[in-house]
């Protein structure tokens, strides 16, 4: 939008009586599928996510939910400081579906993975904004809210709304495999398990919590 000529009132009750106009692009709720691999020459430059970058990451990436096992979400990076954080301006818009969301985006080489709703996960181009592939999971249950992603090796690990993590290929979003979480009976919707938070890689091994607060023995971890 254009500023307007005049300054803002300052007086609330004519501020209350302002409508912002809405950004221009309506944001969608099913992001074009980009076969990635063939056409972004950034996704194939992208390298494998090893045991090391995860105790040790680049200062440009942010590879798991926390950034570090220690899980302190600070960047080393110094190009931003206090005395110029005031100049930062948008780069880029991306729309995105609106829904109850609160997951982290990770970054790796450049490229951004960030998981929305419905149970969908975009990698973008973190110069440009641009879509490199998206991908949605179809749940059984209803979309709900979830903290964030893995990466490891060439996978992005997914946590999903009906107690399911899979893993989809960092380059091109495709499905490499899909895993069931058995969780037992479930008597109403107040004692529905979730898959909240991120998955957590060490190793080899991918481990998940399941959150269950009004559930009989309350989450568990798999």
């Amino acid at each position: 939008q254009q500023p307007a000529e005049s300054a803002l009132p300052s007086d609330t009750a004519a501020l209350a009586a302002l409508t912002i106009p809405a950004a221009e692009g309506k944001p969608s709720s099913d992001p074009p599928l980009v076969a990635a691999a063939r056409k972004s020459p950034l996704l194939n430059r992208l390298s494998p996510v090893t045991d090391r970058m995860l105790q040790d990451p680049p200062a440009a990436d942010w590879l798991q939910w926390g950034r570090t096992y220690d899980g302190h979400n600070f960047s080393p990076l110094k190009l931003i400081t206090r005395n110029n954080v005031s100049n930062l301006r948008p780069a880029w818009r991306t729309p995105l579906p609106g829904g109850s969301s609160m997951a982290t985006p990770l970054v790796h080489d450049g490229v951004i993975f960030l998981q929305t709703i419905p149970d969908t996960v975009v990698a973008l181009d973190g110069a440009s904004g641009a879509i490199l592939w998206s991908y949605q999971y179809k749940p059984t249950v209803q979309s709900s809210r979830k903290m964030g992603l893995a990466l490891h090796g060439n996978r992005v690990l997914v946590p999903t709304s009906d107690l399911h993590v899979v893993a989809l290929d960092a380059k091109s979003g495709e499905l490499v495999w899909d895993h069931a979480i058995t969780s037992g009976s479930q008597t109403s919707a107040r004692t529905q398990y979730q898959l909240r938070s991120a998955p957590l890689v060490v190793g080899n091994k991918v481990i998940q919590g399941v959150t269950a607060s009004f559930s009989p023995g309350g989450g568990f971890i798999v």
